[in-house]
Formats: structure tokens, C-alpha cells, sequence
């Protein structure tokens, strides 16, 4: 049920089979006779703890909890039981065990000591093999462990050793704690500026946060401080900015804010105000290169925007007009009368 708990959602049969024997086998482990004990434990718990279920496409079942208040009642179970928690872990490393572990500390579940001490572990696992884990995986731990843990020498060269797969791989990867942790190598001398670079500039930009573009922004500072060429980074980071401003123009721009006092012709003035509300995101990411925002003004379409807005104020006029006639056509039977 641990393991289960541990990987939140839902997780194929075979993978918590694998997980359940590496848990029973090693340090730590809880006594079992291997396979016939996964499947006895699957039979006894389904329907009162597992809810089993059979994907249509690939038929492989998966097994999840029925319902998700076992898992706060397992966690609180083995919160004192890191030692357990950790070889449940390291049993069954993932993306999502990894963020689980990172709930456990800052719910208070398992101390500074017990986070350090189980990340550590994770990374010693993936360390052996790098390219057996996920970059989104191999990013989450190592910034975990700089975020909130005393880095050791030692502990600092297995990060650069993990993350030097992910620099060389094509296409790169890129999430905000990989691009973190590129930065945080480059802090410490680990990585030279030309791997960062063409890490860098050549990161996919689809979907890219703000918090992305500044770690880009970080790496083009401080490799052009070291006086190397960064004009490939420059213009990539600027297609990443203007790609952002199309992707988040509906949230940056509140309808409201663009439309709410202005007829339908204002049309000029409407995409004046998404400008402005744009080269505001701009100028606080601290960008002072030329971007350019017309595609995301033209993507906003402040005239459609106005045009159903006029459309809207019609129909809500209408009904008070049609009231109207009704009572001037009642007025006149009455004087008729």
C-alpha cells in the first residue's frame, strides 16, 4: 500500500510488481516469498483498499488507491518510519515519488535529515546510470537537494555527472529546475560556459515560463560576463519572450482591463492597452532588447472582442425595448376604450 501511496496516481501492474520485489529484497525489507506474496496482496486488497483497472488501448492493468484518503492514513502510518520510507523509495524511483518526497518534507511529514538522507540515496541510484532516468527526474531531485540541503563535494559531482547527460542530449531538454541547476553548476565552476551555451540556445521554447526565461537570462549574463559570444542565446531567448507573450496573452491581458469602458470602433485604443500590458511583462523579466509583440496583439483580436461585446450589450437592451411596445400597445386599447 506504501508504494502505491508513494506514486499518487494510478501505477501499471508490472511496474508496482518490480517495485514490491526490489522492496522485499532489500535493506530494510519486509518478510515475503517474492511474486506469489504480490499477487495474494493484489487479490486480499482490491476492492476494499486497490481499485484495479484495465486499459482499453494496451490492455495492461494498473492499480490505484480506492480511495484517496488511504493514502493520508498510509503516510501518517509510516511518517516515523523513514528508513522504510526510504527503501520503498529507492524501490520504486519515479517522477512521481520523487515530487512525493518533496510533499513528505515540506508537509513536515520526515525531517531535513530524513529528506536529505533518501534524495541523496535517489541520486546515488541514478548516478550509476543517468540515462535510465528522466532529465524531469534527474532536474526535480538534484534541485531539490540545492534548494534545501548542505551540498557536499561529493554529492556535487554526482549532480554534474547526472546532469551531463542532459547537456548532450539532442534535442535538449528544458524545465525550470533543469535550467536552475545548469546555472547552479555554473556558480560552482562544475560545467564549462560552452556546454551551458549550447545547452542554452538550443532548448525547446515551446511552453516556456517566465521563470525558464530567467534562468536563460541568468546563463546569457553570465557568460557574457565571461566575455563569450552570446548572440545565438540572445536571439533565442527573445523567440522564447515573444512565443511566452503569445501563449499567455489571454492571462496577461484581462478583458476587463482592454475593453470594459470602450465602444466597438476604440479598436486602435484596445490593441494600444494589450502593447502596454505586454512590454509590462517584458520590462519585468528585466528585458531591454527590442521584442516584438504584434503577434500576440494580433492573436488577443480586440476586434472580435469588441464586436461581441456590442452584440452582448444588444441583447441585454432588447427585452427592455420589446417591454416597452407592449406597454404602448396596452396603452392605446385603454383609450380606446
Amino acid at each position: 500500500m506504501l508504494l502505491v501511496t508513494l506514486n499518487r496516481n494510478r501505477i501499471a501492474e508490472k511496474e508496482l510488481s518490480c517495485a514490491f520485489q526490489k522492496l522485499i529484497t532489500g535493506p530494510n525489507s519486509i518478510k515475503g516469498k517474492g511474486s506469489g506474496d504480490f499477487n495474494i496482496n493484489i487479490r486480499h486488497l482490491c476492492g476494499s483498499f486497490f481499485q484495479r483497472s484495465i486499459s482499453p488501448n494496451t490492455e495492461d492493468s494498473y492499480i490505484d488507491l480506492f480511495n484517496p484518503s488511504i493514502g493520508d492514513f498510509i503516510i501518517n502510518r509510516y511518517a516515523n518510519d523513514t528508513a522504510f520510507i526510504k527503501t520503498a523509495i529507492i524501490a520504486s524511483i519515479s517522477e512521481k515519488t520523487v515530487d512525493t518526497l518533496s510533499q513528505l518534507f515540506f508537509g513536515n511529514f520526515i525531517s531535513k535529515q530524513a529528506y536529505s538522507d533518501i534524495a541523496s540515496s535517489i541520486l546515488d541510484e541514478i548516478s550509476k546510470s543517468p540515462n535510465t532516468y528522466t532529465p524531469k527526474l534527474t532536474s526535480s531531485l538534484c534541485s531539490g537537494l540545492i534548494k534545501n540541503t548542505s551540498i557536499t563535494e561529493k554529492t556535487s559531482t554526482k549532480i554534474k555527472k547526472c546532469f551531463s547527460f542532459i547537456l548532450d542530449s539532442m534535442p535538449p531538454y528544458v524545465f525550470h529546475d533543469t535550467l536552475y541547476v545548469v546555472n547552479w553548476l555554473l556558480d560552482k565552476n562544475e560545467i564549462p560556459y560552452e556546454s551551458s551555451l549550447s545547452y542554452a540556445q538550443n532548448v525547446g521554447i515551446s511552453g516556456i515560463t517566465n521563470s525558464e526565461i530567467e534562468e536563460l537570462l541568468k546563463i546569457h549574463e553570465n557568460a557574457l560576463t565571461e566575455g563569450k559570444d552570446c548572440d545565438d542565446l540572445k536571439k533565442h531567448i527573445i523567440r522564447a519572450v515573444e512565443g511566452m507573450l503569445i501563449d499567455n496573452v489571454e492571462s496577461i491581458c484581462d478583458e476587463d482591463d482592454i475593453i470594459s469602458d470602450l465602444e466597438a470602433s476604440d479598436y486602435f485604443e484596445a490593441e494600444e492597452r494589450v502593447r502596454e500590458k505586454l512590454y509590462e511583462t517584458v520590462e519585468e523579466l528585466g528585458i531591454e532588447w527590442e521584442i516584438d509583440a504584434e503577434e500576440a496583439v494580433h492573436y488577443y483580436d480586440v476586434t472580435s472582442r469588441l464586436e461581441e461585446k456590442e452584440d452582448y450589450q444588444k441583447e441585454d437592451d432588447e427585452p427592455i425595448r420589446a417591454r416597452d411596445s407592449a406597454d404602448e400597445v396596452d396603452d392605446l386599447f385603454e383609450r380606446d376604450i
